[in-house]
Formats: structure tokens, C-alpha cells, sequence
């Protein structure tokens, strides 16, 4: 497990910098990776939610974890389901790791919280790109699919792409403005206390099909002093209205 980014930060005068720390004050994991296992205190050590506590997550934001490995978690190897090294899960550890993981999904679900990856692409090779060692990740891939998280290769030249999907998700997810039917794209016509808005990932909205929200870029809303958004489009007759 390469360690959650997280922002330096001072704690008794000394500078950590968790990009090259990712234990912070905590003690190290050393060559145990259980990566599904710290997804989990991160989380817990931040709820419950708490808008009037800033080490708590708000009531009103989305909680995201992002998993950054090349091996899959030790505790699917703690449980017997596979053992150490690179290989591929048959029918039944498949099955196994579906049943062990329910309890990871659960929590997450309770939170409305989404995960995202970032490892050994698939499909599986013998030959990891990142190297001897390296092993693909499975019981993260099968947690992020039941999330609906996104995924993406840890061995890419550019991880800006990646970034860039992941953060989107996490905007849509977010967003308060979500139709309750499947819009035509291309119809999209959105209005900010009267004036139109251009559709613009520079100072604009976009449409995330994933989340069927709108999302908005570089243009700040003041929650003391609410806007009226109002989103018109066309759709298929045949829809029926997104429980």
C-alpha cells in the first residue's frame, strides 16, 4: 500500500509530510498491506459526521477513499482466500473474496461513501507493469465495481487523466442538483437566477452521466444566500422517473 495523498501538516513542531509518511504519527504498517483494513480506520477516525466538528466529516459532504497499491490487501491472504504473490482468483476464491468483502461494502454504503483505485491495471497479466512483486489487485477491484468507483493504472506516464475522472465523480456524486430523469445531453440548458450558463469545464456546468447530476466549475455558490438553478432538457417519452 503506497499511502493515502493527504496535506502536510505540523504536529509537535515537526513538519510530516504523509505523501512520504502515510502512517503519520501512527505506527508504520511495514511490509503488511491491509489496505481494506486502514480504508476503514480512515474512515472511523472521522465519524461520525459532525458539521460543528472540523476533525469530523460534514453532514453534507461526500465521503471518498482512494486506494493507491500494487498488491492486493493482506487480508485476503490473512483469511486463507489466496496466498502471497501474483495470480489470478478462480470461480471459488471469486466467490470467497465476493462474501468477504460485504462487510468493507456495507460500511461504505451506510455512509454514502464511494471508493476509488488506483493499481495494477487489468486484464491480468503475469508480467505486473509495475514490476517483480508487484501483484494485481483483486478484492479492491470487486470493492470499487460494487461502489461504482473508478479505476485506474498505477504504471500510467500521466495520472492527471485519472485524477481528473476520479474528481469528477466525486463532484457528481456530490452535487445537489440531480434530474430525476435520464436527460438528452446535447439538450442541456441550465439558468443561474435567470442568466443561462455556457457549458464549461473552465468557469461553466457539465453533466455527469454516472451521477445524472449537474456540476459546476469555478463559479462559487454563498449558501447564506441561496441561487435559483433552474435545468431544462429533453428526454426519451418512454423513461420513467430515477428512484
Amino acid at each position: 500500500m503506497r499511502g493515502v495523498l493527504r496535506r502536510p501538516s505540523r504536529i509537535g513542531g515537526h513538519h510530516l509530510d504523509y505523501r512520504r509518511d502515510p502512517s503519520g504519527i501512527d505506527a508504520p504498517d511495514a511490509n503488511a498491506e491491509h489496505g481494506l483494513t486502514q480504508g476503514r480506520s480512515a474512515m472511523l477516525r472521522h465519524l461520525p459526521r459532525d458539521s460543528s466538528d472540523p476533525s469530523k466529516v460534514r453532514d453534507d459532504s461526500k465521503l471518498v477513499v482512494i486506494y493507491v497499491t500494487d498488491e492486493k490487501p493482506d487480508e485476503i491472504e490473512d483469511a486463507g482466500i489466496m496466498n502471497g504473490g501474483n495470480s489470478e482468483p478462480n470461480a471459488t476464491q471469486a466467490a470467497q473474496i465476493a462474501t468477504f468483502l460485504q462487510p468493507y461494502i456495507a460500511e461504505f454504503e451506510n455512509e454514502n461513501a464511494v471508493a476509488h483505485l488506483i493499481s495494477e491495471p487489468l486484464p491480468f497479466s503475469t508480467s505486473p507493469c509495475s514490476g517483480a512483486g508487484a501483484e494485481h489487485a483483486f478484492g479492491y477491484y470487486e470493492l470499487i465495481q460494487a461502489l461504482g468507483g473508478q479505476a485506474g493504472s498505477i504504471c500510467a506516464d500521466d495520472l492527471g487523466p485519472v485524477l481528473d475522472a476520479m474528481v469528477d465523480s466525486i463532484i457528481g456524486d456530490a452535487s445537489p442538483i440531480t434530474l430525476n430523469k435520464i436527460p438528452i445531453s446535447a439538450s442541456i440548458s441550465v439558468a443561474r437566477d435567470g442568466v443561462t450558463i455556457f457549458r464549461s469545464r473552465n468557469q461553466g456546468w457539465d453533466f455527469r452521466s454516472s451521477s445524472n447530476s449537474i456540476i459546476f466549475f469555478n463559479m462559487p455558490f454563498d449558501p447564506a444566500n441561496p441561487s435559483d438553478v433552474v435545468v431544462s432538457y429533453r428526454r426519451w417519452a418512454e423513461q420513467i422517473s430515477i428512484e
